[in-house]
């Protein structure tokens, strides 16, 4: 479900100035793991797992992160898959909010865990075997590598049929429902994230390798429990 919302451009540029000075204080300081809002952050934090950019790798090693995210749908899963010349292993994490990693259903998802009090995170299990080789090669296959260079952006967001919009307002596209979905990439060279749209812009080039390169995603990262993927 979309929503747009009419804003005068006065009242939003405060807003993204107060949002903007609030996460520059956030990254000088550290995040707050006392409390669920930076519990994505705090995880990793708890498991010991540094920011994929700050990850050094050497000759012929990758490493791919792909983050599905809702925030109130437990668990939130991070794939991860690591390359080692012509090795390739991979790595499920689901990731809790708050005090969530203790609950009994989590028991049932979790191996090997970490928590505070803002998140925890775990092992997952996949939900079948998979030959985490020859997925990277069809990511690879699919143009993983030039995301970064042709981004599919969101669907414009259009005011409701018959609204009068004066020049210095604009409406604001707000997304209510479904997942974030985001892959990072690291390589001796370099380091890009990519934040797929979540209401993609169809008439994009590339929009049908963010939807050849989801389907990969989403089937690979099930966890036991969530049955069998037939994707390739």
């Amino acid at each position: 479900m979309k929503q747009c919302t009419l804003a005068g451009s006065f009242l939003f540029a405060v807003m993204m100035l107060a949002c903007v000075s609030s996460i520059q204080a956030q990254e000088a300081s550290g995040p707050d793991c006392s409390t669920p809002g930076y519990y994505l952050q705090c995880a990793l934090i708890a498991a010991r797992i540094p920011e994929l950019r700050d990850v050094k790798l050497g000759a012929g090693e990758r490493e791919i992160r792909y983050w599905n995210t809702s925030g109130n749908m437990m668990p939130d899963r991070v794939l991860v898959l690591r390359q080692h010349g012509d090795t390739v292993s991979a790595q499920l994490l689901l990731v809790w909010i708050g005090e969530t990693i203790t609950w009994p259903f989590a028991t049932t998802l979790c191996g090997e865990r970490w928590s505070n009090k803002a998140g925890g995170l775990c092992i997952g299990r996949f939900a079948q075997e998979q030959d985490w080789r020859a997925l990277l090669q069809r990511l690879d296959k699919a143009h993983l590598a030039e995301v970064p260079l042709k981004r599919v952006g969101g669907t414009p967001c259009k005011p409701p049929k018959g609204t009068r919009v004066e020049p210095e307002e604009h409406f604001i596209c707000v997304r209510f429902d479904g997942f974030n979905e985001i892959v990072e990439v690291r390589s001796p060279q370099l380091y890009w994230r990519y934040d797929f749209a979540g209401d993609p812009d169809r008439s994009s080039d590339g929009y049908k390798r963010d939807v050849a390169l989801l389907k990969m995603f989403r089937c690979a990262s099930k966890k036991s429990g969530d049955g069998p993927c037939r994707e390739p």
